[in-house]
């Protein structure tokens, strides 16, 4: 992995877009440095803080404190960051970016990729304040999204390449180095264990634990499955027997029925020899007598509830028609009063209209206008009153004048009793008497047939017996039928689930050793994982010593370098008296030189192939400290080695020495507030 270029937009003091570019070209095994020069307050810092917020964004936690005096969030630590001038412009909409180029990075597979990291934050400036809007963040190849990687795994690829923490091994302050030297918390311990890969296997071991609980799980669901397969198995053998005994009780019923079908054959034959009929006809006859029977019930049955509710008004029948007669009479008499009370009036009306203004050339003698007269009025009666005037005098008693509902409901009641009632009254009746002299003509066959005799009786009875007892036997056999089906009904379930848990204790048995196989494999892991924590805890005492050695103007203070991986990986010192060193009790310099001797052994322990970043490098060494790490810290440091010098750290006699080293350099430098970039550095004369 090598960093290409820096773009920073409206990033603290870079207004517009700065860039740094090409950082990875002329790099070679002999120039592996990228110098990067300028004052304080030029903007150097800005780089280191813009290369953690554009990896990490939000998760860069100890780029923004959250307690304290100076409590900040995330949005308000943005809102810090972008550029004065840009938030002071008047604008509504504002952004600020970040974006970094990396070559080489396994970013999708472990085949290297080019691609780049781009965070960018839009703002609104809403009567002063400063409100964020959206923050984005993507991965480009080419300029273009990545298609075989999702946007919700951003975060995740770069933490699995580069883990935050882990990232203040390669990305740091030479100000703040002798931080590392306080190695007692367990956040440096996860760290250590996160850069020498001890925490992949004890992460691998975590996710075989997870996967053997998943499975600890499913098995303790199923593991009686054995006790409940002999269950379903007793229950088998339960049914299985069963249907076997209704199998043959139904075989015995049967041949008790054909010993009945026997008897019963003989008394048939025996009465046939008696009554000189056949079976067949007296049975024939006796059924047809039994149906008749039956139906002459049941029309004595319809004919008395008939009988009940219309017999009044059938024997008063003469009553109901003389009042029906009434009501005709009274209904014309009324209609015709009604009728010549509305006309009557208006005759005497009309003649006078017709002779009222008479001419004088046809002026009529009295005996031809009486004539006319009689002649119109009858006229006029004979369409209006159907001829002539109604005799009131005529003898029509109004008995009832009942309203007209009442009048149609008494007549529809007498058209039904006419109509239908009698009607069938009459059928049944007639029925009655048809069913009566067949059943007479039935009762003359059977006592010419002898069928009232004693003997011909005691044979009924037994034949009776015989057949009641036959139909009982055949019901008993449907009912062992229907218990012989259900009992298959209930094994055929019983097959299912013994199936069932046969499968499910196959699988139980599989989970079983796949249980055991991940506790075996569990057990080797973390045996590995405490031999690999030895060699390479080993590995970074060795380095450790190896670069103190190279570093330090005293290289007989320390004789060995000792880690506690079961203590938080605490880092012990001894002298040549094999006693404990204090580290509090270094010198500013040698804590400086420890931390850098700590990060020098966990980049070459851990073999990640990562650029290393330093702001303030010298830090708070002093000269003969410098020089070793000129000449002997930077140049191995890695492949790629970013430099943020200011003016009185690599400068005269250090630049010198550094400058074999130097692939490219460049300049930061601020005009009132304004800072910018261009190549060369700064401090070489």
């Amino acid at each position: 992995m090598k960093l290409s270029a820096i773009y920073l937009k409206n990033f603290k003091g870079f207004k517009g877009t700065q860039k740094v570019e090409n950082l990875e070209n002329s790099l070679d095994d002999n120039e592996n440095i990228i110098l990067i020069g300028g004052l304080n307050g030029a903007g150097k810092t800005s780089f280191l803080e813009a290369l953690f917020l554009c990896f990490y964004g939000e998760g860069a936690k100890k780029l923004y404190p959250t307690r304290g005096a100076k409590r900040e969030n995330y949005t308000s630590y943005l809102i810090s960051l972008l550029n004065n001038d840009i938030k002071t412009s008047g604008q509504i909409k504002l952004d600020m970016s970040v974006e970094i180029l990396i070559k080489e990075l396994p970013i999708t597979s472990e085949v290297p990729r080019d691609v780049s990291f781009r965070r960018r934050w839009d703002f609104i400036s809403d009567r002063g304040n400063l409100i964020l809007e959206n923050e984005t963040f993507t991965i480009l190849e080419n300029g273009d999204l990545i298609e075989d990687l999702p946007s919700s795994e951003y975060q995740e690829r770069i933490n699995a390449i580069l883990p935050y923490e882990v990232s203040q091994f390669f990305f740091f302050d030479g100000e703040k180095i002798q931080d590392f030297a306080s190695d007692s918390d367990e956040e440096f311990a996860n760290s250590l264990k996160d850069v020498l890969g001890i925490n992949l296997y004890a992460k691998l071991s975590g996710d075989i634990g997870s996967v053997r609980m998943k499975i600890l799980a499913e098995y303790n669901k199923n593991k009686d499955s054995n006790a409940k397969i002999l269950e379903r198995e007793r229950e088998k053998m339960d049914l299985e027997t069963k249907i076997d005994d209704f199998k043959s009780q139904i075989i015995t019923l049967n041949d008790e029925i054909d010993n009945l079908d026997i008897d019963l054959e003989k008394i048939n034959n025996e009465t046939k020899r008696i009554m000189r009929l056949s079976n067949d006809n007296r049975d024939s006859i006796s059924s047809r007598k039994e149906q008749l029977e039956e139906n002459r019930e049941s029309l004595e049955k319809d004919y008395l509830d008939i009988s009940k509710d219309y017999l009044p008004f059938i024997l008063t029948k003469g009553i109901f028609e003389e009042l029906d007669n009434q009501l005709d009479k009274e209904d014309e008499y009324l209609r015709q009063l009604a009728t010549q009370e509305a006309v009557e009036p208006k005759i005497d009306g009309i003649i006078s209209e017709i002779f009222r203004e008479e001419p004088e050339d046809i002026k009529l003698k009295p005996n031809q206008k009486r004539y006319f007269e009689s002649k119109i009025d009858r006229v006029i009666r004979k369409f209006l009153l159907n001829g002539e005037s109604i005799d009131l005098s005529e003898d029509i008693k109004i008995i009832h004048n009942l309203p007209p509902p009442d009048k149609i409901k008494i007549k529809q009641f007498f058209n039904t009793l006419n109509n239908s009632i009698i009607k069938s009254l009459n059928n049944k009746a007639s029925q009655l008497k048809d069913i009566e002299i067949t059943l007479d003509k039935i009762r003359q066959v059977n006592i010419r047939s002898g069928e009232s005799s004693d003997e011909t009786q005691k044979l009924d009875d037994t034949r009776r017996k015989i057949i009641e007892e036959i139909g009982r036997k055949k019901q008993q056999i449907e009912d062992f039928k229907f218990d012989i089906q259900e009992s298959k009904n209930k094994l055929e379930i019983v097959n299912r689930e013994i199936t069932n848990w046969q499968n499910k204790a196959e699988l139980n048995n599989k989970q079983k050793k796949e249980i055991e196989y991940c506790e075996k494999l569990q057990a080797t892991i973390k045996d590995f994982q405490k031999k690999y924590q030895a060699k390479r805890t080993y590995e970074l005492e060795e380095a450790i010593f190896e670069m103190w050695q190279n570093l330090t103007h005293k290289p007989d203070y320390i004789k060995a370098v000792k880690i506690n991986p079961d203590a938080n990986f605490e880092v012990k010192l001894f002298d040549y008296n094999n006693i404990e060193i204090d580290k509090t009790k270094l010198s500013a310099g040698e804590k400086e030189i420890y931390a850098i001797s700590l990060l020098w052994a966990l980049v070459k322990v851990s073999g990640k192939s990562l650029p290393i970043v330093i702001d303030t490098p010298f830090g708070r060494l002093d000269s003969s400290h410098r020089e070793n790490l000129v000449t002997k810290y930077f140049p191995k440091a890695s492949h790629q080695v970013i430099l943020l010098s200011q003016d009185e750290e690599i400068v005269g006699r250090y630049y010198d020495l550094i400058k074999p080293c130097v692939a490219k350099s460049f300049t930061i430098y601020s005009i009132n507030g304004e800072s910018s970039i261009t190549r060369g550095y700064p401090f070489a004369n």
